[in-house]
């Protein structure tokens, strides 16, 4: 009541109305002070009081106005900390900027106005400021000690979860008990082991000037003992205990120093010159000199690429985006990491081998595991492509067990085409996909080498209705059936039966129908089957199969496909046609007699055998282990939609496998013995120099020869030095095969001439020494010379192929994971 009067008082004068307009009903102790005695003799008079006791039903007495007037307020009012104007009348103690500017100018008012009379002494602001200070100080303390703690407390359930997913991180099977039982076991070891203090790191003192704080070696007798060199043993006891070390001990078996209190006598003390011990090491300690241990390797499931590889594989890529190009695709490149939803239930059971990345700011991200999610993401980031033939060229990244020699990564490069629309007849985009297909293995020189497995979904999740499989578990059985390239039925029937609960009758009846294959023959077998013709989903898939077969035969590529019914596709977004590619070298060598797949399995020793980057693991060595599929797709009508309802385009697609490719051609390469096609550079031709007595080396002439050389795209090298000696330029053409040498020499470029040498030639041919050409037609001399020789290289590989191509079935192998 007082302070409301008060504050009445006060707001006669027009600072105080201001206060008052602002919201402000609080006033300090100074401003109280001066403001009390005048307010106490206006207000306190006995009109004014006779008033209140009236106003309050106290005298006379009214029970019900007394109840009426009784409120409660268990806070004072705060002042508003955004209302500028109420700094005046903060507290004594600052609580805030604003209150902390208010005293500072409260402060610098009052030193200003010495010969003035004070309001309040400096002193007292002083005091406030500092009292405010320490109020800060202690608070950012326990901000610090909070915040350390969170951070030991989310670094060790981060130690913790990494320490399971690598105990756990194996490609065994377990059943659901085995797995919860291992799972308790572990977290217990891992709680006790996790639980316990961490050793502070050893890390090396720094160097002293004096004799102060080190330590000297004696031998009496055959015992070590340990004294201190320096009188002031007070001094060095309160230091950390440094050690010049010229033998490995144990602090348990060979160090016993009894004088320090610091000593930690678990610790093992390591071959090094000085050690610490100090439990609180200095910020400007110098951490030991000592070479990192550990194996230059590449990680698991993944090599580097360099030489006659890295060519090789660029002319894969070469030939594949010309075939793409030819079919009217652009290109189109997204991140190498998506966010992790985006990936999340398109896979089926493939969705463990995602590499999951770490939370790096409020992002949940994951290393992509194919180039189709992307794309179907991109198109419904962007509504208004309608549709569009996208080619990508990049690389994935597969948490699989790698055999790297027979292509088979946890990184790798895949190839994608995938034609997009809403608006196209059914059938037709899948036939040119399956011809570009067809096109990008003849032009890799395989000459019919392959087979095309063909199905399509509906045909299948029809026959396993028929079948009697469940509608829920027609995708779990579809993963199992897609597991026949590489296991026996009878496992593949265990896991419907034991893991997956199918109805054995069922898995019997299915049986009958994924053993079958073929072509026109089997699809018009398909069509007299009443039971299939009667389930919508199966009579759709054999139409759509029978119009792609039209088509496919006006492309020339029928005879390329085989109808495979056991064929299914692990990935889930598939919806109608799937295929994949399969060669002679694809199956494991103990299923197969095919060059290409021993030549593999031998590639897989001699890579062990050398010590070369190969994991105890990687399952090159394994000679139950293919190659695999070398390219896989199929449509996906229903992916796009998955991320956007409005932007509902149906796809096709097909993804190449480049590192399997690789594999397989460089396995027949190796077995035509074409040395030549391996060579480390695609150097066509070295310009050399010699001479006799005063030879100058004539690297300005070589210089302007290779100008010449690249000016018609020729590519062509020449050796840096000076004056090089012919031998030793000769070894450089050989080392990067070479196949041409351009030979200046002073008398030859005198006439204006230069010798153009073909490299390896037989002793006796006529052009071994090389021929004169005339400086003004040495590039059209050696563009002629080039082409004779590439396409001699090609005839020769067309009647190698021709001579070893042999017909077969083509067996069972691993799914290509593309």
């Amino acid at each position: 009541h007082l302070m409301c009067v008060l504050a009445r008082l006060s707001a006669r004068t027009e600072t105080a109305e201001k206060r008052m307009i602002a919201g402000n009903n609080h006033i300090d102790k100074e401003d109280f002070l001066s403001l009390y005695p005048s307010a106490r003799a206006e207000v306190f008079t006995p009109d004014n009081i006779c008033k209140g006791f009236a106003g309050a039903g106290l005298k006379p007495l009214d029970k019900e106005r007394v109840l009426a007037k009784i409120t409660f307020q268990l806070r004072t009012p705060t002042p508003p900390a955004s209302v500028e104007s109420s700094v005046s009348s903060a507290f004594q103690t600052p609580q805030n900027p604003h209150q902390l500017d208010h005293k500072v100018r409260s402060l610098q008012k009052s030193l200003s106005a010495r010969k003035q009379k004070l309001s309040s002494s400096p002193m007292s602001h002083i005091h406030h400021l500092e009292k405010a200070a320490q109020m800060a100080m202690n608070m950012n303390l326990l901000l610090r000690d909070e915040i350390r703690t969170l951070r030991a407390e989310t670094e060790r359930k981060t130690r913790k979860k990494a320490r399971r997913r690598a105990i756990l991180g194996n490609d065994t099977l377990l059943s659901v008990q085995e797995g919860q039982n291992r799972i308790q076991q572990l977290d217990t070891q891992l709680n006790e082991k996790l639980d316990e203090p961490t050793p502070m790191p050893q890390r090396r003192a720094p160097q002293r000037c004096s004799g102060y704080g080190r330590w000297a070696f004696n031998r009496p007798g055959s015992a070590y003992a340990i004294g201190l060199v320096c009188p002031a043993r007070r001094a060095i006891a309160a230091r950390p205990a440094v050690v010049p070390l010229r033998w490995s001990l144990t602090g348990t078996a060979a160090f016993r120093p009894k004088t320090l209190d610091s000593y930690d006598p678990t610790v093992t003390i390591r071959h090094r010159r000085f050690l610490s011990y100090n439990h609180d090491p200095s910020p400007t300690d110098k951490m030991p000199k000592d070479k990192p241990s550990f194996t230059l390797k590449t990680p698991k499931g993944t090599k580097d690429w360099a030489g006659a590889d890295a060519l090789l594989r660029d002319r894969i890529f070469r030939t594949i985006t010309e075939v793409f190009k030819r079919h009217g695709g652009t290109a189109l490149d997204t991140p190498v990491f998506e966010l992790r939803e985006i990936l999340a239930g398109k896979y089926g059971e493939d969705s463990k081998l995602i590499y999951d990345l770490q939370d790096q700011g409020g992002e949940l991200c994951s290393l992509r595991y194919d180039l189709t999610v992307p794309f179907a993401r991109w198109l419904a980031m962007n509504p208004d492509i309608r549709s569009i033939k996208r080619y990508h060229i990049a690389k994935v990244y597969r948490r699989d067990q790698p055999a790297v020699a027979k292509g088979r990564m946890r990184e790798f490069y895949q190839c994608d085409f995938d034609i997009a629309g809403a608006n196209f007849d059914p059938m037709v985009p899948d036939a040119e996909v399956i011809k570009i297909i067809s096109e990008v293995f003849e032009e890799l020189g395989w000459q019919g080498r392959y087979t095309i497995k063909i199905n399509h979904r509906k045909i299948l999740d029809g026959l396993f209705e028929v079948c009697g499989v469940p509608q829920e578990k027609i995708r779990p059985i579809s993963s199992a059936v897609d597991k026949l390239d590489k296991l026996p039925w009878a496992d593949v029937r265990r896991e419907m039966v034991e893991e997956k609960g199918l109805d054995p009758a069922a898995a019997d009846k299915i049986e009958t129908y994924v053993v079958k294959k073929g072509g026109r023959d089997l699809l018009d077998a398909l069509l007299k089957d009443e039971a299939l013709t009667a389930n919508a989903s199966a009579k759709v898939g054999m139409e759509e199969m029978g119009l792609l077969m039209e088509y496919l035969e006006a492309f020339g590529v029928l005879d390329k496909i085989s109808f495979d019914l056991s064929l299914a596709r692990g990935l889930d977004y598939y919806t109608g046609v799937i295929y994949e590619v399969v060669t002679e070298g694809s199956a494991p060598s103990t299923a197969t007699s095919a060059p290409e797949a021993q030549n593999l399995q031998k590639a897989g020793k001699k890579d062990k055998a050398k010590g070369e980057n190969v994991d105890e693991d990687d399952r090159s060595n394994d000679p139950t282990v293919g190659v695999g599929s070398v390219a896989a797709g199929g449509r996906y009508d229903n992916l796009v939609g998955m991320f956007s309802s409005k932007a509902q385009i149906p796809c096709v697609g097909i993804s190449f496998g480049v590192d399997r490719i690789f594999s397989i051609i460089k396995a027949r390469m190796e077995r035509d013995n074409k040395a030549e096609a391996l060579r480390g550079s695609e150097v066509d031709v070295y310009v050399m120099a010699f001479g006799g007595k005063g030879f100058t080396g004539l690297l300005k002439e070589r210089m302007e020869v290779c100008k010449t050389l690249w000016a018609a795209g020729i590519k062509a090298e020449f050796s840096y030095k000076i004056k090089p000696k012919l031998p030793q330029q000769f070894k450089a053409a050989e080392n990067g095969g070479v196949p041409f040498a351009v030979i200046l020499g002073e008398d030859e470029l005198a006439q204006g001439k230069v010798r153009v040498k073909e490299m390896g030639l037989e002793e006796g041919h006529p052009e071994k020494e090389g021929v004169l050409v005339d400086l003004k037609d040495l590039t059209k001399e050696v563009k002629a010379r080039l082409a004779k020789k590439n396409s001699a290289a090609a005839t020769t590989g067309v009647e190698k192929q021709i001579e070893g191509l042999t017909v077969q079935e083509t067996p069972k192998t691993e799914d290509a994971g593309v």
